[in-house]
């Protein structure tokens, strides 16, 4: 997929979101990048570097992945970035 444009913070979807980056392909397809902040080191297991993604509930966050969900199923692209923040995360795990 050859890349037509890239844009930051553009508004997308039904539920009013804004996607962290936007790429346009010339193939008229869209991939949609939303990046996340890893930042919670999980005291219990420390030593062994677990990072837990998200460090809260967070309804903005679940509307972001409903929102990507939608863009899947309309035929476009879309990935979740997790950036690691935090020197002490080795591992990253979905948080309970």
């Amino acid at each position: 997929m050859n890349v037509a444009s890239i844009q930051s913070e553009v508004k997308y979807g039904q539920e009013n979101s804004r996607i962290d980056i936007l790429v346009q392909h010339t193939d008229d397809t869209k991939t949609y990048i939303e990046v996340k902040s890893v930042t919670l080191l999980d005291s219990k297991y420390k030593n062994q570097g677990l990072g837990q993604f998200p460090d809260t509930v967070t309804t903005r966050g679940q509307k972001h992945v409903r929102e990507l969900m939608d863009c899947v199923d309309k035929g476009d692209n879309a990935t979740l970035f997790f950036m690691v923040q935090h020197t002490g995360i080795d591992i990253v795990e979905i948080a309970k």
